[in-house]
């Protein structure tokens, strides 16, 4: 999951997300990456706070992504960060995502430009 960067499509497996890879966002896809940022800092937060830094830093990138003519009823926004252990292992990265909440998406929601 946090190898996929803004723009890719991908679809969930069943164990989680660790694993996915990207689809084509012209076929039916589970959801597209719009954002992803560092964390910064050397020492884990702890799961509440980065969940925080996660929603706000995703938050503040949904808007200049998503296609300003989209019906973005159904559309809700969500975020993979890592836990202690793959923070320990050096990965402090938030992944930004976009879903559908009545099925599946086709085509990107990207904004043209972005």
């Amino acid at each position: 999951m946090f190898r996929l960067h803004p723009g890719q499509c991908f679809d969930s497996l069943p164990n989680g997300i660790g694993g996915v890879h990207a689809v084509p966002c012209a076929r039916p896809h589970d959801a597209e990456i719009y954002g992803d940022f560092r964390v910064a800092g050397r020492s884990w937060p702890g799961a509440a706070a980065l969940g925080e830094q996660a929603r706000r830093g995703c938050q503040s990138r949904l808007g200049g992504y998503l296609n300003p003519q989209l019906d973005t009823t159904g559309l809700a926004e969500s975020y993979a960060y890592p836990n202690e252990g793959a923070w320990a292992a050096g990965a402090h990265s938030v992944i930004c995502e976009i879903r559908n909440t009545q099925g599946k998406l086709t085509g990107s929601v990207r904004a043209s430009g972005t």
